[in-house]
């Protein structure tokens, strides 16, 4: 009986714990839903092919639905925009929850999410996707793209500005 009991008590901390996780995650998938979004980003990628990491610095503009503005500045100057309405292989959509088996927890202040892919697709890409939120707004303030290959890259995000008025012009090719 006393087995039973302790399994019980165990069942409902587990069920708990997975209430609290899916409230969680369901104020950041919110809270990171907005119609526009700008932001400076730092993006550091480490191969082990290479001897150092690479870093570059930049901004990015979303607007939703579909719209992508990422424009690097240094150490060199690229821009690349996805603007949803050109037939294109390489259209922005973003990867739906349902696409990632997700785990939350907050450590040391922090919220921290992370995204197995589920969909083959993703999973050719990524071995996972880390994603550091801030406690307060509970926007993404981090996303580390792992590779199955001992790849990943960083993606730091300062300086963001939500459901402020984007010029269309940004997201003209």
């Amino acid at each position: 009986m006393k087995a039973f009991l302790s399994f019980l008590l165990l069942l409902f901390s587990c069920l708990f714990v997975r209430a609290q996780e899916e409230e969680l995650l369901q104020q950041v998938l919110a809270a990171n839903a907005p119609q526009t979004l700008q932001a400076s980003f730092t993006m550091i990628r480490h191969s082990p092919m290479l001897t150092e990491n690479l870093m570059s610095e930049g901004e990015v503009f979303l607007q939703a639905p579909d719209k992508i503005c990422w424009e690097v500045q240094r150490p060199f100057s690229r821009r690349t925009v996805l603007n949803g309405t050109e037939a294109s292989p390489h259209r922005f959509r973003m990867p739906a929850a349902k696409d990632f088996i997700l785990s939350s927890r907050r450590t040391d202040g922090v919220v921290r999410l992370e995204l197995t892919p589920r969909r083959k697709d993703l999973q050719r890409m990524f071995a996972k996707i880390e994603v550091n939120v801030h406690p307060g707004t509970l926007l993404v303030q981090e996303v580390r793209l792992v590779g199955n290959d001992g790849d990943w890259t960083t993606i730091r995000f300062d300086h963001i500005r939500t459901d402020a008025a984007i010029p269309q012009e940004r997201f003209n090719p």
